[in-house]
């Protein structure tokens, strides 16, 4: 059976970005085949631009922003931001784009750029702020490109290698590579045969869902009941291995709760004492609470009757051992962020999990078993930078990527038996979280949950995993409550 290639549209500015631009279209076309990447294709004399712009965008799967430094500050010769102009070919691009639903933005940054401000861009493209941008750096060039089209495989399917595929190739019209133009003529592509190309997608909703389904039968997730949640946003929870207590958040702020748990019901909430403004709580199996004192900006703990708060450490992102003698957490280091570890109670400096690398590791979660460790590494630091699951030896050798998603991966945490681990990711849908489940060594990948609302920051218990469901952000959420997904895998 022949399989459909994903239509995918590079949205570009000449001045700025052209290089890139062909660089990544060449790569693509090796990939996917050129009836399946579109850029800089001449419009015939006569023809309506701003409808053809319409028609062929929407018709295609992605459209890739590719954003340089200057993208929303480029100027005409009015010296006015390009994007300023209703009829700016970008602007309608990208515009026509975020008002389709069944067409995924993904911004692209090289050379450094940023994802711009809202307050910088038309109202019709401020939706575009909110979308994950992907990182294509001149360093590792290869390396992200090859992660992008990874990723574009999981959205949409495998490039087709078909005669179907073939078929739509000999279709396409012959690229024109970017060359100077005229104010209003500046650039351009689309053409007609664009949406004939594109329109062939019968099926692919299908393909989809079979891509992403990665097999298996979830259970259905239901609300935890009987959960104390004044705030109505209710978030990070924590579950022991065995099920039977969870400790959360009431606020993006604090304070912290902890609860007897019995599958999807909770009963007993009470907040713990010292724990009024902290946020990332963490039980251990003696039933001692480690969580980040915002207050003091460093982390605490408690007895096991959760009594008694005691600082730990500088950092954030507390997770026992399993038998309750140490702590793994992210702290500063060298301007970004790493693993440490600590005994407890506290003597002696805390002690790095690895040796320096170049990148982001946070938020840690240890395997009940205790001979590993799941964490996130990103690139850099700081609120809104995509990561990856990986895991490290408790020793802090043999660290390695769980998967390549080549999506936003957050929030890790074992199965009780440390034979898998949970994850959220929006690879899917990008911008919007749902949980996934993998083995420990990156094999039988699992889609749990598929919503229009994020569902992030699980923890697994002996029943299943608990986890956030709301609008979620990297500095917080809202209107977010905990869910129950049962598992008995």
């Amino acid at each position: 059976m022949s399989t459909t290639a994903p239509r995918v549209f590079i949205s570009y500015r000449r001045e700025e970005t052209a290089g890139h631009a062909g660089r990544l279209y060449d790569a693509m076309v090796a990939r996917f085949g050129e009836g399946s990447v579109f850029m800089d294709i001449a419009l015939e004399a006569g023809i309506d631009f701003v409808e053809r712009i319409r028609q062929a965008v929407g018709a295609c799967d992605v459209i890739l922003v590719m954003m340089g430094p200057r993208w929303a500050t480029l100027a005409d010769d009015d010296v006015r931001p390009r994007l300023a102009d209703p009829e700016d070919f970008v602007r309608l691009e990208v515009g026509t784009a975020l008002r389709r639903s069944d067409v995924t933005v993904i911004p692209l940054l090289v050379a450094g750029a940023r994802v711009p401000d809202p307050d910088e861009l038309p109202g019709e493209l401020r939706a575009l702020t909110r979308r994950n941008a992907f990182e294509l750096s001149d360093q590792r060039w290869r390396y992200d490109v090859d992660r992008l089209m990874s990723r574009l495989e999981e959205l949409l399917g495998p490039a087709a290698e078909t005669e179907g595929a073939a078929s739509a190739a000999s279709q396409a019209p012959p690229r024109v590579r970017p060359q100077s133009v005229g104010a209003r003529q500046r650039r351009w592509r689309l053409v007609i045969a664009i949406a004939v190309g594109c329109l062939a997608l019968a099926g692919i909703a299908a393909a989809i869902i079979a891509i992403l389904g990665g097999g298996g039968s979830p259970g259905t997730p239901t609300p935890i009941a009987n959960l104390a949640c004044p705030s109505g946003n209710c978030s990070q929870p924590s579950v022991t291995p065995d099920g039977t207590t969870l400790a959360f958040i009431g606020s993006n702020s604090g304070p912290v709760y902890v609860a007897a748990l019995d599958g999807p019901r909770a009963s007993g909430s009470s907040p713990v004492d010292g724990a009024e403004l902290a946020i990332r709580p963490n039980l251990a199996t003696t039933g001692r609470l480690a969580y980040r004192n915002q207050r003091a900006r460093a982390i605490w703990y408690t007895d096991p009757a959760r009594e008694h708060p005691t600082r730990l450490a500088t950092g954030f992102d507390p997770s026992w051992s399993p038998d309750g003698s140490r702590v793994v957490f992210t702290a500063p280091r060298s301007g970004s962020n790493a693993l440490f570890t600590i005994p407890v109670p506290p003597h002696g400096e805390a002690v790095p999990l690895m040796p320096y690398v170049a990148g982001s590791d946070s938020v840690p979660a240890w395997s009940p078993d205790g001979t590993h460790i799941a964490f996130v590494r990103a690139p850099s630091g700081g609120c809104g930078v995509r990561g990856e699951v990986w895991v490290v030896n408790v020793d802090g050798t043999g660290a390695r990527p769980l998967v390549a998603l080549s999506g936003d991966e957050r929030h890790p945490t074992w199965s009780p038996d440390s034979q898998s681990i949970g994850f959220s990711s929006d690879v899917a849908d990008p911008g919007n979280y749902d949980l996934y489940t993998v083995r420990a060594d990156g094999t039988q990948r699992v889609r749990r949950t598929s919503d229009a609302e994020d569902d992030v920051g699980s923890s697994w218990g002996a029943d299943g995993i608990v986890y956030t469901r709301g609008t979620f952000n990297c500095g917080g959420g809202s209107n977010q409550r905990l869910w129950f997904l049962p598992l008995s895998d």
